[in-house]
């Protein structure tokens, strides 16, 4: 493996980091912000099974995508997975953890 390869996995496993935590991020502050919306109508606050299921689920998505692109940073066969396999386990964490968000934010 060249010297541009190499930075090329850093660049992907720290740019796919950077977004999960945001993803994390934005999943927590909507969550808390229907809630209090919630409150200040006076409405329920239950927003539903399959809400909850999908929050609990993106926010699953991301933790795992976030410790996995950390683990093959930091110590590269940690995962006794081939980098191929780790690459798109990784991107489809994080596009699952998105297209939730995406419609958890359009929802409200």
């Amino acid at each position: 493996m060249d010297a541009s390869s190499a930075q090329s996995l850093v660049d992907y496993y720290a740019g796919i980091s950077a977004l999960l935590v945001v993803i994390l991020f934005a999943k927590f502050t909507t969550h808390q912000a229907r809630l209090s919306r919630a409150d200040s109508r006076g409405s329920s606050r239950d927003v539903g099974v399959g809400w909850k299921w999908a929050h609990l689920l993106s926010v699953a998505a991301a933790f795992l995508g976030v410790c996995a692109a950390l683990a093959e940073l930091g110590w590269g066969g940690f995962l006794s997975m081939p980098e191929s396999v780790v690459r798109p386990g990784v991107a489809v964490a994080g596009l699952l953890a998105t297209a939730i968000l995406a419609v958890d934010v359009a929802a409200t």
